[in-house]
């Protein structure tokens, strides 16, 4: 019953998968969903041109930015070839979540899982709503989640060949995860506390220690290669503006992004939950699981963190079901019930019906979001002198160096009050630029700025162009 279920689930999430490549990409090339796609496409495209982390304030342009370098460095490395920002963008995103797909089929495996459970329980993967708006974004969250799961199956194998080996491989790896997004760093904890109790304390060693080893020689090396910009830009936009107040509100919000995925990742971490607290034989598996908890609830602490965060929780999660079905500490029926739960959940909203939220209804509202927009909009309004992009695949597409990176990070310089946000400020009221772009709907606390020293408006979708008072 439990082959047949998991089977159709991962028919269901592979067709799904598809189903929202295919209706967004498949019509007049199109640009991402989101701005944060955006400023990966940015940073590569810089990286591209021999630019590696900008200044976070410089007489041409603002840097600034947390993002960590593996992912927009692999991109950049692809556009430098000759391949189109967008589409290349595309092709990597998708890469990353076969990879992670890849790491958790090894990672079930690795705890005894059969090759048939294990095959559709890792195709899960594609079977999230966290998918469904990755499949229009840009983001490292499951590069990072494939290399951190990776480096704990290999430092949890038991097999008798190069165990120092092994040991030194999971350590780089959980160091070349954290290149692409700093926090899959604290992963190697639970994986070194576990060896260190099952009496494997040379491998704990050695794992600790090449994490550190890989972690210090990379950071090191990213910011020779980048002249120091990377620790300014990375120091100056790590918190987020963050507060106590919001770190106080972050298991609350980790709640709330879980019920709002209910199906899909909220039950699978609900079912996980209940096999760590009730079985009495812990695993790696189980460890990791409780990891990725406290790591996502970090996460959640930071301003305008979103579910793209809870990947590695929704694969730890799938882990800990596939362990408790082989232990039969989970009943068949119970992961039936939740693979069917979860492919019915998939085709409500992928049709969608009435009255469910779905990431199909958001791309059928957003669209069209051709690419051609950005470079006929340059062709009317950006001829005359720099303007400012708050997205920055418009400079990007039309082959203008962006003024904005990072627009995160902008929007909280200004309200800071630092040497760049100050700059930033004076540069809008003397109207600097000769027109500032901004996505359709954008709002923050730039936008009455904005409004005041630029009231002009001017639509073409997706985006809305300002300008100063006519003479």
């Amino acid at each position: 019953m439990i082959d047949w279920a998991a089977g159709t689930c991962a028919g269901v999430s592979l067709a799904t998968a598809a189903r929202i490549a295919w209706l967004y990409w498949s019509g007049p090339a199109s640009v991402f969903l989101r701005v944060k796609s955006s400023v990966w496409v940015a940073l590569a495209w810089t990286f591209a041109r021999g630019e590696f982390y900008r200044p976070v304030l410089a007489a041409n342009g603002y840097g600034g930015t947390r993002y960590m370098p593996l992912l927009f460095v692999l991109h950049g490395l692809l556009i430098r070839a000759g391949a189109d920002p967008i589409w290349s963008g595309v092709a990597l995103m998708h890469t990353t979540v076969a990879a992670a797909a890849a790491a958790l089929f090894v990672a079930l495996r690795r705890v005894g899982v059969d090759a048939r459970l294990a095959a559709p329980l890792a195709a899960t993967v594609w079977g999230t709503v966290i998918f469904q708006q990755s499949a229009t974004d840009l983001s490292p969250d499951y590069l990072a989640a494939a290399l951190s799961l990776a480096a704990a199956s290999i430092a949890y194998s038991r097999a008798p060949a190069t165990p120092r080996g092994r040991s030194i491989a999971a350590g780089l790896l959980f160091a070349l995860a954290a290149t692409a997004k700093i926090t899959a760093i604290a992963f190697a904890a639970p994986v070194v506390a576990v060896l260190w109790a099952d009496g494997r304390r040379a491998a704990a060693s050695r794992v600790a220690v090449w994490t550190a080893i890989g972690v210090v020689a990379m950071v090191a090396a990213i910011d020779a290669a980048s002249a120091g910009r990377f620790h300014a830009s990375f120091l100056a936009s790590a918190t987020a503006g963050l507060t106590i107040g919001e770190v106080v509100g972050a298991a609350p919000q980790f709640v709330r992004e879980l019920a709002i995925k209910p199906f899909d990742v909220g039950v699978p971490f609900a079912i996980a939950a209940w096999c760590v607290v009730t079985t009495r034989r812990r695993t790696w598996a189980h460890a990791y699981f409780a990891a990725a908890i406290v790591i996502a609830v970090a996460i959640f602490a930071a301003p305008g963190t979103a579910s793209n965060h809870l990947v590695d929780l929704h694969l730890a999660s799938i882990l800990v079901v596939g362990v408790s079905l082989v232990r039969r500490e989970l009943s068949e029926r119970v992961g039936a019930a939740m693979f069917g739960a979860t492919a019915a959940m998939l085709v409500a909203i992928t049709i969608p019906l009435p009255g469910i939220p779905s990431v199909v209804a958001d791309v059928r509202a957003a669209m069209p979001r051709p690419r051609d927009a950005a470079r006929a909009l340059h062709a009317e309004f950006l001829t005359r002198g720099p303007y400012l992009a708050i997205d920055p695949i418009v400079p990007v597409l039309n082959g203008d160096r962006p003024w904005v990176i990072d627009y995160g990070s902008i929007e909280r310089y200004y309200v800071e009050g630092t040497p760049a946000g100050r700059d930033f400020e004076a540069r809008v009221r003397r109207h600097f630029f000769t027109a500032i772009v901004l996505p359709d709907g954008y709002e923050s606390e730039i936008t009455p700025l904005l409004r005041e020293t630029y009231p002009r408006v001017a639509e073409r979708k997706p985006f809305v162009v300002r300008l100063p008072a006519a003479d």
